[in-house]
């Protein structure tokens, strides 16, 4: 049994909204992390550790591969690692996000954007 944070109301187990309050419940979305294709003579896999909300979950994304993860609504910290390379990004997931995942060419760094409009 839980209660609303904003009002204290009871709330049913499948509520997507308060019925005292109107506020919505905590929803999940899906947070998509696509890995670009790129050819390198040696291209291992990013991991992706993920934690926020009370989640710490990792991944492993491969070269040209598409991750969908479905989160409960919040703030996450994502640190993508490689070898002795690694980028930390934040995100508020209140809605679907998708992040592009790449390796730079030229400083060998790994670069994490999130790109909207999707």
């Amino acid at each position: 049994m839980s209660y609303c944070k904003y009002c204290g109301t009871k709330l049913a187990d499948d509520a997507a909204f308060c019925t005292g309050c109107g506020a919505r419940i905590c929803t999940e979305f899906t947070l998509t992390i696509k890995r670009e294709n790129q050819f390198f003579l040696v291209n291992p896999p990013i991991k992706l550790n993920i934690t926020g909300m009370g989640v710490n979950q990792q991944y492993a994304i491969n070269n040209g591969e598409i991750v969908p993860i479905k989160l409960p609504e919040g703030q996450y910290i994502l640190n993508f690692s490689a070898s002795i390379r690694s980028e930390t990004c934040s995100v508020n997931l209140n809605k679907d996000t998708f992040f592009r995942l790449a390796w730079n060419r030229f400083s060998g760094h790994i670069e994490a954007w999130e790109v909207s409009g999707i």
